[in-house]
């Protein structure tokens, strides 16, 4: 099982913006915990790593997904492999825009020219039940900034949302993999910064109803709201991963007794095999088969093994906070009474 979050850079915010708000990367790293560990690969340089990811972002970029630089090709080759793998992947506007032309969907520029600020979004009926935008109310206001635009989903995905501006705003291919055009990890202050550097490059008549007495920055930033409903997206694919793991370390895998205790841990997997489900000569025996397949005590665990599931992010049950808590519950994928896999 994956232990690890990849942030795939596919560019950077304008110098300006990245001097005073940090690199794209730090955005998505807000969301995560302090010791959540995520790995900054930058798709323009590569090498790109196979690993079986826990979770994999792909942010926003300067680039177009149509473009003929060869690392865009690249990275759309790795998201398959990923994929096929059984990663999570979140692709954020040039990510969403790459996932869909990657797996057989078309990208063009938008007719309706560019999509800068904050605007209204509108998510669709197969959205009220899809795991990112879990908590996110049918209307609701994001960050934008793209001038491309998904005119053709892959076959087999689903769209999530929309608005007038684009007929994809977010969709679902398969169960793991979703874009978003707009950016839930930018903030209201972010948007700012990067209306007052952008705005001032871009034609005018590029904006659709932008009025005539104003100037186009003037006219932008007076539509820039915060857009929390948006970050939700972004928070719960985060906790997707996050749960990911926690199924993954306090998963039922074996068997046996309450009444002698015993827990047993693969030092290479992390799975767990709790022996509370059996009793007396078959509990021995499900402990015994465990212990000759590599599973070990805790207790038993070097310093090395344990660093290395605390490098992966490796979650315990008793760390879960408990908003997690709840989500776990309500999905019902923790056996009752779960026990942390290393006390």
């Amino acid at each position: 099982m994956p232990g690890q979050v990849l942030i795939l850079k596919a560019g950077e915010l304008p110098p300006g913006v990245c001097a005073k708000h940090g690199p794209c990367e730090r955005q998505f790293r807000n969301f995560m915990d302090e010791d959540q560990s995520a790995v900054v690969v930058d798709a323009r340089r590569g090498p790109l790593p196979d690993k079986d990811w826990a979770g994999i972002i792909v942010t926003g970029s300067g680039s177009s997904v149509f473009d003929p630089d060869p690392w865009i090709r690249a990275a759309g080759d790795f998201l398959k492999r990923a994929a096929e793998k059984g990663s999570r992947i979140y692709g954020v506007c040039f990510g969403h825009q790459l996932i869909a032309q990657t797996f057989g969907g078309k990208v063009e520029r938008c007719a309706g020219g560019w999509e800068l600020g904050t605007a209204p979004i509108r998510i669709l009926p197969d959205a009220c039940d899809d795991e990112l935008f879990a908590g996110v109310p049918v209307t609701f206001v994001a960050q934008q900034t793209h001038r491309d635009v998904v005119s053709e989903l892959p076959p087999g995905a689903v769209r999530l949302a929309e608005n007038d501006h684009a007929r994809v705003q977010a969709f679902r291919l398969g169960e793991r993999v979703w874009g978003t055009q707009f950016h839930p990890e930018f903030s209201r202050g972010l948007m700012d910064d990067m209306v007052n550097c952008l705005a001032a490059d871009l034609a005018e008549e590029k904006f659709v109803g932008k009025p005539r007495y104003h100037t186009l920055t003037d006219w932008l930033l007076a539509g820039v709201r915060e857009s929390p409903e948006a970050s939700k997206c972004l928070a719960n694919f985060v906790r997707l991963m996050v749960l990911a793991l926690v199924i993954f370390l306090a998963g039922v895998e074996g068997c046996s007794t309450k009444q002698n205790g015993e827990v047993l841990v693969n030092p290479m997997t992390g799975r767990l095999v709790r022996c509370d489900l059996l009793k007396g000569e078959m509990a021995a025996k499900c402990v015994d088969v465990a212990q000759k397949r590599g599973y070990v005590p805790p207790d038993k665990l070097t310093a090395e093994q344990r660093a290395r599931f605390k490098s992966q992010s490796a979650v315990t049950v008793e760390t879960l906070t408990p908003q997690e808590q709840r989500f776990l519950d309500q999905r019902g994928v923790l056996p009752p009474d779960a026990i942390p896999s290393i006390p």
